[in-house]
């Protein structure tokens, strides 16, 4: 009873309110998540704002795409954070109360997307020297079973590949 009576009331309180009110809550709600570092909640009041907006031509505050930037460095969104951070900065000019917080933010953004990048390409390194050893190799199959592990006890394995050069150069040794 008591949720549809939540439902019902959110539901009224959307009617009755201006987009503009709407648009402040929902911007008021997003500052405190901000602080909370719910970064996956302030985005969705944030969204909400510009859905606002999208619908109804609303104007929202300036400082609204800094913290959208903050809000999306947050949750690692680096585009994100550049797109935003150069809208506030375009808006406002360097005489923005926030300027020197966006520079940051924009320079942040873009010191992780170099990092992801480095990182992206050395694992992109290291998995093509791994092709490159792999593909000259030969694979036996073995099958799921009990072997006997040392002489010593049983040890019951899944399916495993091992590589061809090992069982030759091991029968080898024999």
């Amino acid at each position: 009873m008591t949720v549809v009576y939540l439902i019902l009331s959110a539901l009224v309180w959307a009617t009755q309110l201006s987009p503009e009110i709407q648009a402040d809550h929902y911007f008021l709600r997003a500052e405190r998540q901000i602080e909370e570092r719910d970064f996956t909640g302030a985005k969705e009041s944030m969204d909400r704002v510009l859905e606002l907006q999208r619908q109804h031509g609303i104007e929202i505050p300036e400082e609204f795409p800094l913290r959208y930037a903050q809000v999306s460095l947050g949750l690692g969104l680096h585009a994100e954070v550049i797109e935003s951070a150069t809208r506030y900065l375009t808006l406002v000019g360097r005489d923005g109360e926030h300027y020197r917080a966006a520079l940051e933010l924009l320079d942040k953004a873009e010191a992780e997307m170099a990092a992801v990048a480095a990182a992206r390409k050395r694992l992109e390194e290291k998995r093509k020297r791994l092709r490159e050893a792999i593909a000259g190799m030969e694979f036996v199959r073995i099958p799921a079973g009990e072997f006997l592990m040392g002489g010593q006890h049983r040890k019951k394995v899944g399916e495993f590949f091992i590589v061809d050069d090992i069982i030759q150069s091991t029968h080898s040794q024999l």
